[in-house]
């Protein structure tokens, strides 16, 4: 039973670590997706400046025709980039995410081992208890089929008959030597 606990303590421990890990892992994963969203808001935010920078040195802002398709071509550029980010993320999550399912699978399999492995310890307990009373219960029982003989007047009383026949034997006998005590003499 100790064996069994110690497996026991042993598998919680090991599922405490995986799941240690995985709440790690998924840090890093919020960390690196809120860097990614950085970098590309910096992006946006420098291209922006170099199209403005090119429209006042080139004198674009006074045709609105072009200063349009010209925001309207660098937000394209932007969502494109942006996408593409996105996709790239989206793509190492899912290579990283059957290792998480499979991870929580291993979790869950490992914790009905444990439910069941309780059950059981419970159910060897609830039995040596049962045995540990029958025992108790048997040697009171012994005990007092040893003490009957000494205590009980039936079998005292049977006691000193066999006692009184016996001596009345051996004086009968005593007085017919020779005789053959078994034989019945008429």
């Amino acid at each position: 039973m100790r064996l069994q606990l110690g497996l026991i303590k042993r598998q919680q421990q090991e599922l405490k670590k995986k799941k240690e890990d995985l709440l790690e892992q998924q840090n890093e994963l919020r960390q690196e997706m809120e860097r990614i969203n950085r970098e590309a808001a910096e992006e946006r935010e420098k291209f922006m400046k170099a199209i403005r920078t090119f429209n006042s040195d080139y004198n674009l802002l006074t045709k609105r025709e072009v200063v349009f398709e010209s925001q309207t071509t660098a937000k394209i550029h932007s969502l494109e980039e942006e996408a593409e980010a996105l996709t790239t993320e989206i793509e190492r999550m899912k290579q990283e995410n059957p290792q998480l399912v499979a991870l929580r699978a291993e979790q869950e399999s490992l914790t009905a081992e444990l439910q069941g492995l309780r059950s059981h310890l419970a159910d060897l307990e609830r039995e040596l208890e049962e045995a540990l009373a029958l025992t108790e219960s048997l040697k009171a029982e012994r005990q007092a089929a040893i003490q009957k003989p000494q205590t009980d007047s039936t079998c005292l009383r049977n006691r000193e008959q066999r006692n009184d026949v016996d001596e009345l034997d051996v004086e009968e006998h005593s007085g017919f030597q020779g005789c053959d005590p078994y034989r019945l003499y008429i």
